[in-house]
């Protein structure tokens, strides 16, 4: 995990396609949880007009059906936080990497990153 001043945070998400996941940690942090734990339906409640969470969800339902996603045991989501920012008052933006791997192959199948910032 490197430390970012958010500017730079900012431009590697960017260069990244990162989702964008508005400026809360603490809902950037229950998003990263949902997608981990695939509970995609419970991203609905944090998709706006301001954040990325609407075009995440269809682009995981267009590659791979969110219900063989949620319900089925074919894959496994592993979340791991690349990059972060802080200023004196503490964390001021993340950038999470997600693998989707197949259970069947240990292939990796998908890789798509979030932030918030």
């Amino acid at each position: 995990m490197i430390k970012l001043s958010k500017k730079q945070l900012k431009d590697l998400a960017i260069s990244l396609n990162a989702y964008y996941c508005g400026g809360n940690v603490y809902n950037h942090e229950n998003i990263t949880q949902s997608i981990s734990n695939r509970n995609f339906t419970r991203l609905l409640e944090y998709g706006n007009t301001k954040n990325d969470i609407s075009k995440l969800i269809n682009n995981l339902n267009e590659k791979y059906n969110i219900n063989k996603l949620e319900h089925g045991n074919l894959y496994s989501i592993n979340a791991n936080q690349i990059a972060y920012s802080c200023g004196t008052c503490g964390n001021t933006g993340q950038i999470v990497e997600y693998v989707i791997i197949s259970r069947e192959t240990n292939e990796v199948i998908y890789k798509f990153y979030t932030y918030y910032c």
